[in-house]
């Protein structure tokens, strides 16, 4: 990803800021890292399983947890509201029904 970015220095950039502005929202690092494995198997996707597996590691996340957002769900309330919810926005493009925000309001999830 870096070597393809590295060729054209504004998206490296732009990528690199958009990381960086994530990095400082209200998700820990190991709840960006389930995210990610969620959406990196359900996108099918081998190489960010591999890269998101290696980061969750060092975020915290246990073999356990790793397998569980992989399989789409997460230990606690909000972690396994913020799995869900990302799979359905991958799964049906963006368009989120009113319930599903509910659902994961519900669980604790908010627009912060």
């Amino acid at each position: 990803l870096f070597a393809t970015f590295a060729q054209a220095p504004a998206a490296l950039n732009g990528y690199l800021a958009f990381s960086d502005a994530l990095s400082k929202g209200r998700l820990s690092a190991a709840q960006r890292e389930l995210i990610a494995l969620a959406v990196g198997q359900t996108n099918a996707c081998q190489y960010c399983l591999s890269a998101h597996t290696l980061i969750g590691k060092g975020a915290g996340l246990s073999e356990a947890a790793i397998r569980a957002a992989r399989s789409g769900t997460a230990e606690g309330e909000q972690d396994k509201a913020l799995v869900e919810l990302a799979i359905k926005i991958v799964r049906q493009r963006g368009l989120l029904a009113d319930s599903d925000l509910a659902d994961a309001a519900a669980a604790g999830v908010d627009h912060g």
